[in-house]
């Protein structure tokens, strides 16, 4: 189904090789473009001049070279024969020096002919350059494309984050108005239930304290504390009148009052407790003197509950950057990586009486001052608790 290239090119427009030319072929230092058949014999110029009825100077076999050809025979022999691009050795002509560069045409897995292109070496330097900015081009488009990729995908990460932060929140927003439902309703029957123990009391047992009723006192007190972490983890924060940012505490101040106060029961339960902070420390922003009271008060509890009688439990801080640092390190039994991704959820709790609710309060101050809680922890090698403040 294939013509013939030399019926081919006699059907085609006597000027084509003009029209198909490229814009760098104007260039000074390109000198022609050559159309051959499968026997080497010229067909056509870059000029449009055709030649095919011009008689070859030099024939052999079935080999036709034209004279202005005939000093690149061995070339376009070899082009003709191997179907490769074959390129000649340089000559000096019209004051530079030139290449011609053979290609072959091949249509159904045969050489069909050749296209010859003649130019000055500068310009074949020319070509060089253009292909090693094209190159370069490539390269910048692509470590352009590869900084994009990498970029969207940092903000989708960041989107999920965000999104995941929201809904977390969300979940609770709304569990905390039940859980302050729930405590209001449980206050007021506690509330009965003291005033009728210390009736009876007074009434059966005036002189010597009843332990039954003793008892119920001191469940009821219990259940008092409960319901006030309810309220406390369900309070939303109070940030009318004073901006949050403009809260100040002294982290160092904190760690030393929490050391005194709870140095009694550290003795008492066994446990060593040690701090280690330097001489100035940067006030932590975000949170005030209370806020800060009940973040280090439920971390030490918590250390405590897990430490057992001869360990210790160690409050560190540092500054680091712009962030100041708390650290409550214990000896304790530790926790798998399961507890440790469920260690701030609302209720979950590893203690027989524990409300799951110290550490949930925790994270949920430490979020409002714009803080870090960082958990590491090990089955048998004790816990690290890390908050983070900007200073």
């Amino acid at each position: 189904l294939v013509p013939e290239f030399e019926v081919w090119m006699e059907s085609l427009a006597p000027d084509f090789l003009v029209e198909l030319s490229p814009s760098q072929l104007s260039d000074p230092l390109f000198h022609d473009l050559y159309l051959i058949g499968r026997r080497g014999e010229l067909l056509q110029t870059w000029a449009g001049e055709i030649i095919p009825n011009q008689k070859p100077d030099i024939e052999a076999g079935l080999w036709e070279i034209h004279p202005l050809l005939s000093g690149d025979r061995q070339e376009i022999i070899q082009s003709l024969r191997d179907s490769e691009t074959v390129v000649t050795d340089e000559e000096v002509s019209l004051g530079g020096f030139f290449l011609t560069c053979y290609s072959p045409v091949v249509f159904n897995s045969a050489c069909r002919g050749l296209v010859g292109v003649r130019a000055n070496i500068l310009f074949a330097e020319r070509l060089q350059s253009l292909r090693q900015g094209l190159m370069l081009a490539v390269a910048v488009g692509s470590f352009l494309i590869l900084g994009l990729a990498l970029m969207f995908y940092r903000v989708l990460q960041q989107l999920d984050r965000v999104q995941s932060r929201m809904a977390h929140s969300e979940r609770l927003a709304h569990l905390g108005q039940m859980v302050s439902i729930v405590a209001h309703e449980i206050r007021n029957p506690l509330g009965i239930i003291e005033q009728t123990s210390d009736l009876i009391r007074k009434r059966y047992s005036p002189k010597e304290g009843d332990p039954l009723l003793g008892y119920i006192s001191e469940e009821v007190e219990r259940l008092n504390r409960l319901v006030n972490r309810f309220l406390e983890f369900a309070r939303p924060s109070d940030q009318t009148g004073t901006n949050q940012g403009e809260k100040t505490c002294d982290l160092g101040q904190g760690i030393r009052e929490i050391h005194s106060a709870f140095l009694p029961q550290a003795e008492k339960k066994g446990i060593r407790l040690v701090y280690d902070i330097p001489e100035e420390l940067p006030k932590v922003a975000g949170l005030d003197r209370e806020q800060l009271k009940q973040i280090l008060l439920n971390l030490v509890l918590n250390a405590f509950d897990a430490t057992p009688e001869g360990k210790s439990v160690t409050l560190v801080g540092s500054s680091e950057g712009r962030w100041v640092c708390l650290r409550v390190i214990d000896e304790g039994t530790g926790m798998s990586q399961e507890q440790v991704q469920k260690a701030t959820d609302p209720f979950f709790t590893t203690k027989e009486k524990g409300s799951g609710l110290g550490l949930a309060l925790v994270a949920k101050m430490v979020q409002e001052a714009g803080g870090k809680l960082d958990f590491e922890s090990k089955i048998g090698s004790g816990t690290e608790v890390a908050v983070s403040f900007k200073y």
